[in-house]
């Protein structure tokens, strides 16, 4: 693959899969951006970099211009993945509890003595309308 890349040059070329992340480019393609050769994996994915790199280091000069479409590609992407992720869930059920997540400190789940359910923060719930006696 990396032979074929080489043999564009001198047009930038990359590979990158359906999640936008850059699996391999050419010299010309690193000569434009050359974030792309120094970042680690996880950081090589190119609707990433077109909506954080600095201006000074992002390649696209009509921006503004192009940032719709790159919405709209991510949007269509993230859709399509919601529906492979989910055709097989029962997705009209309602949810089986509060979500749980692993602390990134501890690495282990929570205790189910600290889970029990606590009031939502926030107004009282309002007390029946009085009635008129009528």
């Amino acid at each position: 693959m990396q032979a074929i890349l080489d043999g564009l040059v001198p047009m930038p070329a990359t590979v990158a899969n359906d999640r936008c992340d850059i699996l391999a480019w050419n010299a010309a393609y690193a000569a434009i951006l050359p974030h792309v050769a120094t970042a680690g994996p996880c950081e090589r994915n190119s609707m990433w970099m077109a909506f954080t790199l600095p201006p000074c280091c992002n390649p696209a000069v009509n921006f503004e211009e192009t940032a719709p479409g790159l919405v709209a590609v991510f949007r269509h992407r993230a859709v399509g993945e919601i529906r492979t992720r989910t055709t097989s869930m029962d997705i009209t059920a309602s949810p089986g509890g509060p979500a749980r997540r692993l602390h990134p400190d501890r690495r282990r789940e929570p205790r189910p003595d600290r889970l029990a359910a606590r009031q939502p923060r926030g107004r009282r719930p309002r007390p029946p309308p009085l009635s008129s006696g009528r």
